[in-house]
């Protein structure tokens, strides 16, 4: 991709309502996509510094991000086009997504990206998507399960008053998560192994019944790997 065009695309996704300075770091920024560098170091010098509200919850205990403030390596899919070794950070409380990136002046920046023209993103070892289903319009679900079936979370955070004799007035509450199950196109919420089946065609429920008594699994406890390999279970019994 031409680097005019990887900074089209880019520049689009920068929100310069939503820009604001990194003052401290724990990661090396150098690690991020050359592609996405050269494409910030040709915006606008003011845009990239950070112009309007400075978005910050210095009086909250806590923070609004998924996993901590640091910011994890991964990758972002924009309109089909994959960037990886990227520096990024999910805000769970405003379901947005943060790239860490260095200027042309040497100093370290995070901008928001917007929604609206990224397809998927990753963190680590999970897998995040856009999707708008019913009542939940351009969320972000984390993913798990590669076939027609599909687990997905969606989580948030709570910004609290704290009541508490503390430092801080304000808290953000542990990551709250709410747990569904893709099927025929269409998401169904579970809580637990009961109505996790529910969602399955009445022909496959039998099975899946057998699986998570065998493999001893409670769908609301279980860990992603083994729910990996449920969904996985699921989408063979499918293809058979």
């Amino acid at each position: 991709m031409k680097k005019n065009t990887v900074f089209t695309i880019i520049a689009a996704l920068i929100l310069p309502y939503s820009v604001f300075s990194q003052s401290k770091i724990s990661v090396n920024p150098e690690i991020q996509s050359s592609a996405i560098f050269d494409s910030i170091y040709g915006a606008n010098p003011n845009l990239v510094n950070g112009i309007g509200n400075k978005v910050n919850y210095y009086r909250a205990e806590g923070h609004p991000f998924l996993y901590s403030k640091d910011y994890s390596k991964g990758s972002i899919s924009i309109k089909n086009t994959n960037f990886s070794n990227c520096l990024l950070n999910y805000n769970v409380y405003n379901q947005c997504i943060y790239l860490m990136y260095s200027n042309q002046f040497g100093s370290t920046n995070t901008v928001e990206l917007s929604n609206a023209w990224i397809d998927g993103f990753s963190m680590g070892e999970n897998n995040f998507t856009i999707f708008s289903f019913d009542n939940y319009q351009n969320r972000i679900f984390e993913e798990i399960g590669d076939g027609e079936f599909k687990i997905l979370y969606l989580w948030s955070k709570e910004y609290k008053l704290n009541t508490l004799q503390a430092s801080s007035p304000y808290f953000f509450t542990d990551p709250l998560r709410e747990s569904f199950v893709k099927v025929d196109g269409k998401i169904h919420k579970y809580k637990n192994n009961r109505t996790f089946i529910k969602a399955f065609d009445p022909n496959l429920q039998t099975n899946i019944k057998t699986y998570l008594r065998q493999h001893k699994i409670n769908v609301a406890h279980a860990s992603n790997e083994s729910l990996r390999h449920l969904i996985n279970y699921c989408n063979n019994l499918i293809s058979k």
